[in-house]
């Protein structure tokens, strides 16, 4: 495996920032959020756009009237409530997917051939979209312990328990593919996952002889009190950065914390 690096800080604390200014520097360092797959999945689910999604932070705090949630409380409710509650390391499992089989291959058919619920199996899972149309559709994954009609059926269950009414409520957006794609990590020496948000996160990096960094920004509002934004208790092998005093400062921190972290753990790039 990979060295592992995990980046856990509070909402706008300056994760992509830190990640950014990392990854300028290193080209053998891949980046990997566990975010991702529950924001791609959200895009199937909920119709986001690419700003909800990704590129706009204002609008992640927007409620959308067609499911009386914002796009924060989207990822909260399909990352947290209907997949980490149903196992914990889901998000973690779905990293090392990507390690282990890639990022997936382009859809065989076109957008209108699949279902949401396929569509979301493969953002979620990595799973194949065709799986579950097909012979296969029973098929137990190894990687996953479950089939494919297996892991729709949970969400599915999940998605109507909480909107009945959903596949009306659905049919008023387009479908289509998430705008964001996983990277490939094949060739990476060190792995930055960016946004640890849970003890078991933190301490799957600990125990794979991985460094966890926190980010602190003083005076730095508390957007919500879901779980998701709880924080990661501080360790004492862990590492913290404080982004109080400009971009140049915190640039400088992270690299000295680079320049350590490479000695550490002998790595020569």
């Amino acid at each position: 495996m990979s060295l592992l690096i995990g980046l856990a800080a509070k909402a706008r604390s300056g994760k992509d920032t830190v990640a950014n200014l990392l990854l300028a520097q290193n080209p053998l360092l891949a980046a990997y959020a566990l975010a991702d797959p529950v924001k791609m999945g959200c895009e199937v689910l909920f119709g986001l756009s690419p700003a909800q999604a990704w590129t706009d932070d204002s609008l992640k705090e927007v409620p959308i009237a067609l499911w009386q949630r914002s796009p924060r409380q989207c990822f909260q409710l399909l990352g947290t409530d209907w997949m980490r509650q149903r196992d914990p390391d889901h998000w973690l499992r779905r990293a090392q997917h990507v390690l282990e089989f890639g990022p997936g291959s382009p859809l065989a058919r076109s957008i209108q051939d699949y279902s949401v619920w396929a569509l979301a199996l493969v953002a979620i899972y990595g799973m194949v979209p065709e799986h579950l149309d097909d012979e296969r559709a029973d098929h137990v994954d190894a990687f996953w312990g479950l089939s494919p009609r297996q892991a729709a059926e949970h969400l599915r269950n999940q998605v109507l328990a909480e909107y009945p009414d959903y596949e009306q409520r659905r049919q008023t957006l387009p479908l289509f593919l998430p705008s964001h794609q996983l990277p490939d990590m094949s060739q990476a020496r060190c792995l930055l996952i960016k946004d640890i948000r849970y003890e078991n996160e933190a301490n799957f990096i600990r125990e794979h002889g991985g460094e966890i960094w926190h980010i602190e920004r003083p005076g730095n509002p508390v957007i919500s009190q879901h779980s998701s934004e709880w924080g990661v208790e501080r360790a004492p092998q862990d590492y913290l950065i404080r982004n109080d005093a400009g971009l140049e400062e915190l640039a400088s921190k992270v690299h000295d914390l680079w320049t350590g972290f490479t000695q550490r753990h002998g790595l020569k790039l």
